[in-house]
């Protein structure tokens, strides 16, 4: 089912004239950085909501941290904590508030001349406004998308019966913004199914998948994110198979315009589950296990994980923060399987 478009649940009520006089009052008072603090006295449900969500928490996110101390780029903070200036570290106030409310909404000075209506500034639709942190290139090189997840957008079914990012993104009648920890959408993401066929003393598990509901590839976001299906016979997870669903990328070596030699990451090919409706779209995309010398049930597991192994292991993460179960299922043989949600 479809949701609702972004609305702000302070503004109930149509736009109304307003005596410009409050305006100038309200100019004289806005503080100079429109924190969620300064917003909770008018709009303390909308920040409930906010405070809860990866927005919020976007600074002092453990995946994103380990990444900014490999590269403490200005772009990163920028995103990351938009209150504070980007050509330095964030002070406190910056990195509690994360991505807050002016990250998406006009400034306060703007906020008041307006009267509170959404995207003072006239972005609309959402998708501009995300674009800015959700669609950029590699520092070393324009035309090579680092993230892509606007122009994956802008090519599928979803944005041509109009729906932006806040059609999924943002749950009506509040700010609650579903991700990755919103399990209900992160389910709807994917259809999977999966047949299990005995031929003499093996078991072959045969897998279709599609993205499903989505207005973007599956996964989107940063370029080491993955979904991962792993498939086991029942009883036997230590001799679990796994196929992984990514963005692949090569270092290629260039040489600038001054005869140095540097290195550019190149993508080499792109088998994750693209959008429905995009050009790159397809019926399914289909995977077989082999399992030689086995018989029964087997079960499998999808995973969307947030970086890759290698990025795990290098900087000592806590698998727990990166993978996210979206779905797993048992199947007998000759009977398609039933996921459990």
């Amino acid at each position: 089912m479809r949701l609702r478009p972004l609305v702000v649940a302070a503004l109930a009520l149509a736009p109304r004239a307003v005596d410009p006089a409050p305006h100038r009052d309200a100019r004289a008072h806005a503080p100079p950085r429109a924190t969620a603090a300064a917003c909770m006295g008018c709009h303390a449900r909308e920040v409930f909501a906010w405070s809860s969500s990866r927005h919020a928490h976007a600074w002092r996110d453990p995946l994103f941290l380990a990444a900014y101390a490999d590269e403490p780029l200005p772009f990163c903070r920028g995103c990351h904590a938009p209150l504070g200036d980007p050509s330095r570290t964030p002070d406190a106030v910056a990195q509690r508030e994360g991505i807050t409310c002016q990250g998406c909404h006009a400034s306060a000075l703007d906020h008041a001349r307006s009267a509170g209506f959404l995207f003072a500034d006239g972005v609309f639709p959402a998708s501009r406004r995300c674009g800015a942190c959700h669609q950029f290139d590699f520092p070393e090189g324009a035309g090579r998308p680092m993230q892509d997840t606007v122009r994956e957008w802008r090519a599928s079914e979803a944005a041509a019966r109009g729906d932006d990012c806040a059609s999924c993104h943002h749950e009506a009648r509040t700010h609650r913004l579903r991700g990755l920890d919103d399990r209900a959408l992160m389910e709807r993401a994917v259809d999977l199914h999966t047949r299990v066929t005995p031929i003499a003393r093996a078991l072959m598990v045969d897998a279709t998948l599609r993205a499903h509901d989505v207005g973007h590839a599956v996964p989107t976001g940063d370029l080491h994110r993955a979904l991962r299906l792993t498939v086991w016979v029942d009883g036997d997870e230590a001799h679990a198979q796994t196929r992984t669903f990514t963005r692949h990328f090569a270092d290629v070596a260039r040489t600038d315009a001054n005869g140095s030699l540097r290195f550019e990451r190149v993508e080499r090919w792109d088998d994750r589950l693209p959008a429905p409706g995009s050009p790159a779209s397809r019926d399914e995309t289909r995977v077989t296990f082999r399992f030689a010398r086995a018989r029964g049930t087997v079960r499998w597991r999808l995973v969307l994980a947030r970086t890759s192994d290698t990025v795990v292991h290098a900087q000592g993460l806590d698998r727990a923060l990166v993978d996210v179960e979206l779905s797993s299922g048992v199947v007998s043989p000759l009977r398609p399987s039933h996921p459990t949600r």
